[in-house]
């Protein structure tokens, strides 16, 4: 999914989250003061969390590499993929998108120019303003505005409202709220939200002035009068706020019990839905360790293992043996090696064991049908060189290549003693895409020559690289 949309959806689903808790259980309450550090809270999760990942860890055993077959990397196979449907819409999509921001700011920098050239004519040490241009008071960030038509008796209960907005920052989470609104202007629960916000907003400042006042009626009657003829700003808090009688309704209401709170947190298992619906599967190779023996150690084990009455023949073959792997460590040390003298050395120790052959047909059977690792005759593909059969029929994913993923993705299989292939599987993960075509073409490749160790047609499981990179 491109990231822009996988952070909207995010933040979608954090905001519907928030707004269904609050819809639902918070909004008949009376506590508007605990209501509005839930919305903010709300707000802020919806910016940030879409950041936030979580991870399912998988475990996977990498192959010891020492003892794996050596195979050529793969030389980057370049698959040019025409344009899909599917990416136009997505950047259609993303034009549309960019087009209305724009369009929302342009809209709100209008809105705000009479306001700010208002405010402009005025004197700065002052916060009050009375205007002619507007019929019902407001207030915007420190300015309270007053229709200059304003009697003495409405502007102490007018005042002490707005006074509310300035002194408690109000206008910050309305303002927090517009760029939600503008961010996802396709959620229209983002517009729900906003006005959520702006209705407690009000909330607030109705129960303030009525514990500052005893003039009830009044300021009831004051409300309806300016509800009759309002003119709203996207960005201001509004005396006249709509939803009049509900906020009368609400100041008449008996005070909310502390505990209905507590209702809040039903939000936390619907993040924990969220968290767990987008988390990300993390590989991690456990490495086994590698049982490395030194030519000295070797020859101790074959010692130990070998009992004391031995027969005269393979008494004089170990003692051939002990000699050969003496030499052999006198000679590594007078002469450093190379690194592909060490690689031939390595494939080239043989262990000399002693003990008793199988002493039943199943031993020999289950023997006999584990895979090799490395083989004297290793299996070959058998219709030319692997790798152009590889170059041939690998298609790059389309999302991949959209996404720049790239790398050099292991995969191993076991070539069967009919030379067909089984048991495919990634040892080295670089991308689901990129590791499930690596597994289909090795799936659909024609059989191989089988190995062979001994004379014996067997079973090797076979490693194998495949390397994706784009330019």
């Amino acid at each position: 999914m491109n990231p822009l949309f996988d952070y909207l959806l995010k933040s979608s689903l954090w905001l519907i989250a928030f707004y269904a808790v609050y819809r639902f259980l918070l909004s008949k309450e009376t506590f508007a003061n605990f209501n509005r550090f839930f919305l903010l809270f709300g707000l802020l999760a919806s910016v940030v969390m879409p950041f936030m990942v979580i991870y399912r860890t998988v475990h996977i055993s990498a192959p010891i590499e020492d003892n794996l077959p050596i195979v050529t990397s793969l030389p980057a196979i370049q698959v040019q993929q025409p344009v899909s449907w599917r990416e136009i819409l997505q950047n259609a999509t993303t034009a549309l998108y960019v087009a209305g921001i724009l369009f929302l700011l342009t809209k709100t920098a209008i809105s705000l120019i009479p306001l700010l050239k208002e405010i402009g004519t005025r004197s700065r040490n002052s916060r009050l303003i009375y205007s002619r241009t507007h019929q019902t008071p407001f207030s915007f960030g420190k300015y309270i505005f007053i229709p200059e038509s304003t009697s003495d008796d409405e502007l102490g209960l007018i005042l002490t409202h707005e006074y509310t907005h300035t002194q408690q920052l109000h206008y910050l989470d309305l303002w927090l709220a517009k760029f939600i609104c503008i961010l996802q202007f396709f959620n229209p629960v983002a517009w729900l939200y906003a006005k959520a916000v702006q209705e407690n907003c009000e909330y607030i400042a109705d129960r303030q002035t009525l514990q500052r006042t005893n003039l009830k009626e009044q300021y009831f009657q004051l409300l309806i009068k300016y509800s009759l003829n309002h003119q709203l700003s996207p960005v201001s808090l509004h005396f006249s706020f709509p939803l009049i009688f509900k906020r009368i309704k609400i100041m008449k209401q008996k005070q909310s019990s502390k505990l209905a709170s507590l209702k809040s947190l039903v939000v936390v298992p619907l993040a924990c839905g969220i968290m767990v619906g987008f988390a990300q599967t993390k590989i991690i190779e456990d490495k086994p360790l590698l049982n490395q023996h030194s030519d000295a150690t070797l020859l101790a084990s074959v010692e130990k293992a070998t009992p004391t009455n031995k027969q005269p023949e393979v008494q004089a073959q170990q003692d051939a043996n002990q000699q050969l792997i003496a030499q052999n460590s006198t000679k590594a040390k007078q002469k450093p090696q190379t690194a592909n003298e060490q690689a031939n050395s390595e494939n080239e120790i043989v262990v000399v064991g002693y003990g008793a052959a199988p002493s039943t047909q199943q031993e020999k059977k289950e023997s006999f049908d584990e895979p090799f690792i490395v083989v004297e005759d290793m299996p070959k593909f058998a219709d030319g060189d692997v790798r152009t059969f590889l170059a041939k029929n690998i298609r790059y994913p389309a999302e991949a290549q959209k996404n720049r993923d790239q790398g050099r993705v292991i995969c191993q299989f076991i070539v069967e003693r009919d030379g067909s292939i089984s048991s495919v599987q990634v040892v080295r993960s670089v991308n689901p895409l990129l590791d499930a075509e690596a597994c289909r073409v090795i799936y659909s490749m024609p059989k191989w020559i089988p190995g062979k160790q001994r004379g014996q047609i067997v079973r090797v499981k076979y490693t194998l690289p495949i390397s994706f990179a784009l330019k």
